[in-house]
């Protein structure tokens, strides 16, 4: 049987343990006051939960996050939900309509436009069985800022590689230091102070007329930004106006103290002068709250995440990474199709960190 619930805090223990003996969950989501916030404290309200069940025992189980506001496509608001966390028992999973009725059942019960990717586990559900269409690919970059990602254990290795990372970040910095000297327009404020304040819904008023991508506001970043201890905003102007803005949060995955670019959002190009002069920032503030790693995720196909691929950050393939993470999107209509294959979809708009 399959019923639909609004999740609540009597559910997060169940949650918890029906993956106890399968290493699956990620630290965060061993936590009991993650899963709350995740799913309990949304400002647009609860997730619904959907259980594969009997009167004594849950199965199976897929979670439906709304979005903290509005998606933004093709001139409209909508609706949306991130669809997370599908999992069956092993001795359930035969025969496969049991994880398709599951599946299916979350997606006929929703309104809205509905986001989920996949991992190496699923993908294969998604792509082969299912037949689903990959509407965008999220690209990993970032760039290692100590020696720790590279799991070396041989010293003389060790040696030489820290040694390295400082010659080639000095390097960096000299960059730096004459691109500025040539640099009158272009200038870099940070804040910990992360409040959707009016220049922010300025910036977004503007980024309706070009763009397509998740709308934020006061709720969204109260609850966005609550459970981080380590977080920032740069605010990036150009001749005297606010053109953007990157936020930047603390996570630690794969035993590694991570600098992550959470949120990305510009009105206008940088330029070359100006993605190096905003990497160096976030590579110093890396480096100075020593950081192993700085890391992002986004669409690649976006226009404003394309302007923080590339030197001195690097695209980072798979095979380096838990599993690839292609997009699935549900519910659309066919006229927003090319829209949706380009929006701004960045880690903010994701449940990872």
């Amino acid at each position: 049987m399959i019923s639909k619930l609004k999740f609540s805090e009597e559910h997060i223990r169940d949650f918890i343990n029906l993956l106890k003996d399968e290493d699956l969950l990620s630290p965060n989501m061993k936590d009991e006051k993650f899963v709350k916030w995740k799913f309990c404290e949304n400002p647009n309200g609860n997730s619904n939960y959907f259980i594969y069940h009997d009167k004594n025992e849950i199965f199976g189980r897929i979670m439906s996050s709304p979005y903290p506001g509005k998606v933004f496509i093709s001139g409209k608001e909508n609706n949306s939900y991130c669809l997370s966390d599908l999992y069956l028992k092993k001795k359930f999973r035969n025969p496969i309509t049991n994880l398709i009725n599951l599946y299916k059942f979350r997606i006929k019960n929703s309104e809205g436009l509905i986001f989920h990717s996949s991992n190496k586990n699923s993908e294969m559900f998604y792509k082969k069985i299912l037949r689903n269409k990959i509407f965008f690919s999220l690209l990993s970059v970032g760039t290692p800022l100590s020696f720790r990602p590279f799991k070396i254990k041989n010293f003389l290795a060790i040696f030489l590689l820290k040694n390295f990372l400082k010659f080639y970040f000095k390097l960096i910095r000299i960059l730096n230091f004459f691109i500025c000297k040539f640099n009158f327009n272009f200038l870099i404020t940070e804040s910990d102070k992360l409040e959707f304040e009016k220049d922010l819904n300025n910036i977004q008023e503007q980024l309706k007329k070009t763009n397509n991508f998740f709308l934020r506001d006061k709720n969204f970043f109260e609850w966005r930004y609550k459970v981080y201890n380590f977080k920032k905003i740069l605010r990036i102007y150009k001749d005297g106006k606010l053109i953007g803005y990157i936020t930047l949060i603390e996570a630690y995955v794969m035993n590694l103290k991570n600098l992550i670019i959470l949120d990305i959002q510009f009105t206008k190009n940088l330029g070359l002068i100006g993605e190096f002069i905003l990497k160096f920032k976030i590579i110093q503030i890396g480096l100075k709250f020593n950081f192993d790693t700085i890391y992002s995720l986004g669409n690649k196909n976006n226009q404003i995440f394309k302007q923080v691929i590339g030197f001195p950050f690097f695209k980072i393939p798979d095979n380096f990474l838990p599993h690839s993470n292609p997009m699935f999107i549900h519910n659309y209509q066919e006229k927003d199709k090319s829209s949706l294959e380009t929006i701004n979809f960045t880690i903010s708009d994701f449940d990872y960190f």
